[in-house]
């Protein structure tokens, strides 16, 4: 089974775990520059997940969910989440709020982008990835702890990770 963890946004992190295997990738979509029109980021994130979809047996899929009403990025990740919820038909979908998963991944809700970026390195460690990571983005260390949060508090009794 593979659970595939999202960070929303106009850049969107993404991180896929694969139960049977393994193994962990991880990785950060930039949906175009602010140039582009925001329906336009909309439609190439609804583009990208169809082919996630389409190339791999997703079981489920957990994304970091923002709570506001406006700003900036508002709008992209509002039309974002909805496009998920309704490609995710038939699949398990759950959305974790930014301070809980802060909280789980540092032991505090307000945690710094250092300090997400810090903590996804201990959990990849902890999924067992070899060879060194030295950095992520804090697109891509939301989308692993998205990931992680589901294995630790969704998926505790199909895990087959960690030694």
């Amino acid at each position: 089974m593979i659970l595939l963890g999202i960070d929303l946004g106009s850049n969107s992190g993404w991180s896929r775990y694969d139960t049977v295997a393994q193994t962990v990738e991880w990785g950060r979509n930039d949906w175009g520059d602010q140039k582009l029109p925001p329906e336009d980021r909309v439609i190439c994130f609804g583009e990208w997940l169809q082919r996630e979809f389409i190339h791999q047996p997703i079981k489920a899929v957990g994304f970091e969910q923002v709570d506001f009403a406006r700003g900036k990025g508002a709008w992209v990740i509002n039309r974002q989440e909805g496009v998920l919820q309704w490609l995710c038909r038939g699949r398990a979908f759950v959305g974790v709020g930014v301070p809980e998963l802060k909280k789980f991944a540092t032991g505090k809700g307000n945690a710094k982008k250092p300090e997400m970026c810090e903590a996804a390195l201990r959990w990849l460690r902890i999924l067992g990835v070899s060879g060194k990571v030295a950095k992520l983005h804090d697109d891509e260390a939301d989308a692993i702890l998205v990931l992680c949060w589901m294995l630790e508090n969704v998926y505790k009794g199909e895990k087959t990770w960690g030694s």
